[in-house]
C-alpha cells in the first residue's frame, strides 16, 4: 500500500456517519421505551430520530464543536450503571425519608472538572456535563467557564455518584 492510501475521509462521509449514529443512539432510545413495537411507532421515531440526527449534527457543526472522546472519559461509564441504581433507589426512597427521618431533599454542589490532556476545557465540562445528568439524583444546571465548575443539584448523595467519578 503506497501513501496515497493516507487519504483523510471526506467530510460528506463524516457527517454521514456521525448523522447515523445519532439517529441510531436516538432511535435505541425512543425504542427503549417501548413495550411492544409497532409499525406506527417504529415510523414515529424514525421521523423522530433522523430529526433529532440532524439538529445535532447541525448544532454541533455551527457550534465548531468537535467530537474527540479520550481516555479520560471511558474511565466515566463503568461507575455510571451502579450510580443510576443507587440514585435511582434513593430517589426512591425521598419521600419515606422526608415522612419519617424529616430529611430535606437535595442540595447544590460546585464540581470542579479538570480538562484533559489535550482536550478543550469546553469539551470536558460538556461531557462531564452529560454523564451526571445521566443519573437521576443529580442534575447540571450550569457551567461557569471562568471557574470550570459545574453547579450541580444533588438530590440523593450515593457512594457511586458520578460527581465524584468527573472530578478525578
Amino acid at each position: 500500500m503506497g501513501s496515497g492510501d493516507d487519504q483523510p475521509v471526506p467530510v460528506i462521509i463524516r457527517v454521514g456517519l456521525e448523522w447515523l449514529a445519532w439517529a441510531a443512539a436516538a432511535l435505541g432510545i425512543w425504542l427503549l421505551t417501548l413495550s411492544s413495537v409497532e409499525t406506527a411507532d417504529l415510523s414515529v421515531a424514525s421521523a423522530a430520530a433522523a430529526a433529532c440526527a440532524t439538529a445535532a449534527v447541525a448544532v454541533r457543526r455551527a457550534l465548531g464543536l468537535r467530537l474527540h472522546p479520550t481516555r479520560r472519559y471511558w474511565r466515566w461509564i463503568p461507575p455510571l450503571p451502579a450510580a443510576i441504581a443507587q440514585d435511582t433507589v434513593g430517589v426512591l426512597a425521598l419521600p419515606w425519608r422526608r415522612r419519617f427521618r424529616g430529611e430535606r431533599e437535595g442540595r447544590w454542589q460546585r464540581v470542579p472538572v479538570a480538562p484533559g490532556p489535550g482536550v478543550l476545557p469546553s469539551t470536558s465540562r460538556a461531557a462531564a456535563t452529560m454523564f451526571v445528568s445521566f443519573t437521576p439524583g443529580s442534575f447540571v444546571v450550569d457551567d461557569d467557564t471562568a471557574t470550570g465548575e459545574l453547579l450541580v443539584h444533588v438530590l440523593v448523595d450515593s457512594p457511586a455518584s458520578m460527581t465524584k467519578a468527573v472530578q478525578k
